[in-house]
């Protein structure tokens, strides 16, 4: 069954969790906006494919300090020419009120009704500018705005199944995260993680400090050994010894590598959308191919079919 079109339509992701809880899981996918014309036409294609197997929504990424009327605004309108539901990131560092609101206006314009606030990270290449004082310090502050100011938007929070880098208890981590929904979050996805156990063991405690909204479980498909290290330590998640020792024994086949890092990722998807998980968000690094291989195989089981078949 396809889906229309969501310009000019207010399609909001909490409603979209809403409709499926209990009926089937909600697939999504994030992208980052390229720096090159080749990265550019990649994504015209991702963005199609994903299209096609219809994804619930897309949510595009932000760099921290950047404007969303720049790329994360053209692509999130790219997004929603290709009929997508789109999602926004924006970052809270260094701007202000005003700016905000200039922002949102902006954004309803496209028919998005959905946004992702993070706080975002203070530049950290050397020679960069800082950034310019602005009016809110954390995600939940400017989220506390948005939902003042304007009740139409949708908005998600992020969270760390395994800690956040700068918390230094997961208790103090999860106060930080209340208050993101007290001030307005409707839906949480986390950072990706590649142990279901510390998913289900953060969703435990989430529920025992009565944060009861959906918590969507991010994942992101391994492609090579280079981002090991750097997923670790971005964020902050451990890593299997047993996949580490798979894919260390495909040496120089990057095939097998791929094959390895596949079955891993089935497997992990499968297990959480078993034990309740309403649904996944892929990483995909704006490359389609595992997620939505991924996506072929949950989608032969009934039970995971990314919509409900027509009566």
């Amino acid at each position: 069954m396809k889906k229309a079109s969501n310009q000019g339509k207010k399609q909001k992701i909490s409603e979209i969790y809403a409709l499926a809880s209990g009926n089937r899981p909600v697939f999504s996918f994030e992208v980052f906006p390229p720096k090159h014309q080749a990265g550019s036409e990649k994504l015209h294609e991702t963005l199609k494919e994903l299209k096609q197997k219809e994804a619930d929504f897309v949510s595009i990424t932000c760099g921290t300090g950047g404007s969303i009327r720049e790329k994360t605004l053209e692509w999130s309108r790219e997004a929603a020419a290709c009929g997508h539901t789109v999602m926004p990131h924006y970052t809270c560092l260094g701007i202000n009120r005003k700016h905000v609101l200039d922002d949102i206006r902006e954004i309803k314009r496209l028919g998005i009704y959905n946004l992702m606030i993070i706080r975002g990270d203070h530049p950290s290449r050397a020679g960069a500018q800082p950034l310019p004082q602005g009016d809110f310090r954390h995600a939940s502050h400017l989220i506390e705005y948005i939902h003042n100011e304007d009740r139409d938007f949708s908005i998600g929070g992020a969270c760390y199944p395994e800690l956040h880098p700068e918390s230094s208890s997961m208790e103090e981590d999860l106060l930080h995260l209340r208050s993101k929904v007290e001030s307005g979050a409707d839906f949480l996805v986390t950072q990706l993680f590649f142990r279901n156990e510390c998913y289900f063991h953060f969703l435990k405690n989430c529920r025992s400090h009565d944060i009861t909204l959906p918590i969507i479980p991010g994942i992101m498909p391994i492609s090579n050994f280079r981002q090991i290290e750097k997923f670790t330590q971005m964020a902050n998640c451990s890593f299997p010894a047993s996949l580490l020792k798979d894919l260390e024994q495909c040496g120089t086949d990057e095939l097998r590598f791929q094959e390895v890092s596949f079955i891993f990722s089935l497997k992990q998807c499968r297990e959480l959308l078993e034990q309740g998980a309403p649904g996944i968000h892929f990483y995909t690094l704006n490359q389609s191919r595992i997620p939505v291989e991924i996506l072929n195989e949950l989608a032969t089981s009934s039970s995971y079919s990314p919509r409900p078949k027509p009566s």
